[in-house]
C-alpha cells in the first residue's frame, strides 16, 4: 500500500512546478512577448521539470545523487529522448511551426532550467537531511518523506 507521504510528495512537487511554469508563461506575456516565445519558455520549463520529477520520485527517501541511474535502462532512454525531443520541437522549423514554439535564447534556457530545478528538487535536501539524522541514530528503517 502506498504511504500517505508517498502520495502527497509528487502532488506537492507537481503543484510547485505548475506554479513556476504558469508564472513564467504569464510574466512573459505581460512583458509583451509573442505567444510562441511564452509557450516555448513554459514548455521547456515543464519538460525539464518533468525529468527532475522522474528522478526525484525514483526513491522516496534517498536523494537523487545517492540513487543514481543504475538498474533502469528505460529511464536512461527517457532521459536522453526527452531533451532530444524538446530540442527538435524548438529548433526543427516544421515541428516548431506545428507546435507554435520559438527557439529560446541562452538566458531563457537558464531561466527555464532554474525554475524547473527550484520547483522540483526542493525535497532532495530534506531527504538528505532526514537520512543523515536516521544514520546518526543508527536506524535502518525507511523514512516517509
Amino acid at each position: 500500500m502506498l504511504a500517505r507521504a508517498d502520495a502527497i510528495r509528487p502532488v506537492a512537487i507537481g503543484i510547485t512546478l505548475f506554479i513556476g511554469v504558469i508564472t513564467l508563461y504569464l510574466l512573459r506575456l505581460a512583458e509583451g512577448a509573442p505567444g510562441v516565445d511564452a509557450r516555448a519558455l513554459a514548455m521547456t520549463t515543464l519538460m525539464i521539470g518533468q525529468v527532475c520529477m522522474v528522478l526525484t520520485e525514483r526513491s522516496p527517501d534517498q536523494p537523487i545523487w545517492k540513487r543514481g541511474l543504475r538498474g533502469n535502462r528505460i529511464l536512461v532512454v527517457a532521459l536522453v529522448a526527452t531533451p532530444v525531443s524538446l530540442l527538435a520541437a524548438l529548433y526543427v522549423p516544421f515541428l516548431a511551426d506545428i507546435l507554435r514554439l520559438a527557439p529560446l535564447s541562452v538566458p531563457d534556457w537558464a531561466l527555464a532550467a532554474a525554475v524547473a530545478l527550484i520547483t522540483t528538487l526542493w525535497m532532495e535536501p530534506v531527504k538528505a537531511w532526514r537520512n543523515r539524522r536516521i544514520e546518526g541514530r543508527g536506524e535502518r528503517t525507511r523514512v516517509a518523506v
